[in-house]
């Protein structure tokens, strides 16, 4: 993975959640973030490949955005699908990714 540094506007990250979701095109996702120096998780947004291969793979995107990057260091992030008819909920693996500061 290129690096990825404070400030960054569009890049981009895959997740792959291991939920199939060709078989619930009703499921929804969305990304729990604890941020550096945070001790709340943030609640990010993600969209549903629409390659069916990715979205039978479980593979969510979200894209970075200004009010995502609050500061350098590790980021931990856990994605969260709710099934189409609202009863259940799986949370993924936790991934970790850095934000460098400027100019390293």
């Amino acid at each position: 993975m290129a690096k990825v540094y404070l400030g960054d506007v569009g890049t981009i990250l895959k997740i792959t959640t291991g939920y199939n979701f060709l078989t619930d095109s009703s499921a929804t996702c969305e990304l729990k973030v604890m941020r550096p120096g945070d001790s709340t998780a943030q609640t990010w947004g993600a969209t549903i490949s629409s390659t069916p291969s990715e979205a039978q793979s479980g593979i969510v995107r979200h894209i970075i955005d200004t009010t995502n990057l609050a500061g350098s260091g590790t980021y931990r992030i856990q994605s969260l699908v709710h099934a189409g008819d609202g009863t259940n909920q799986w949370y993924g693996n936790v991934a970790s990714f850095i934000i460098n500061p400027l100019w390293t």
